[in-house]
């Protein structure tokens, strides 16, 4: 109950903001200063982990350590596939299609943990 009592005066103060004359300046004002922080930070976050192993586990977990022995001698033992997929037929046809892909994997493959792609 608190936290929607809560909820309830940020919106109504909001509310009332937005009746007065400069007030839709102000939240759209906020809204953009929110807007360029979130761009700002996001920049710097990491999806996913290219690291061998499961992320299921932990990092030291014996499975880890030995996914990272193979992926050192060998290959790699993990895989990333890409599927490209399209509505219109003979996608993969197309020139720009495949200059896309190509430079996908020309990017991809610049990453330190990608031993090799095909």
């Amino acid at each position: 109950r608190d936290t929607n009592a809560l909820m309830e005066r940020g919106l109504s103060r909001i509310a009332d903001m937005v009746n007065h004359r400069r007030g839709p300046a102000v939240v759209l004002g906020a809204c953009v200063l929110l807007m360029l922080a979130t761009a700002y930070y996001a920049q710097g976050i990491q999806i996913g982990d290219a690291s061998p192993g499961s992320t299921v586990f932990w990092q030291d977990s014996e499975y880890n350590q030995d996914a990272a022995a193979i992926t050192q001698r060998f290959l790699g033992a993990d895989h990333l596939f890409v599927a490209v997929a399209s509505d219109e037929p003979d996608t993969l046809k197309q020139p720009a299609v495949l200059q896309h892909m190509s430079d996908f994997q020309r990017e991809i493959g610049l990453f330190p943990e990608v031993a090799a792609n095909v």
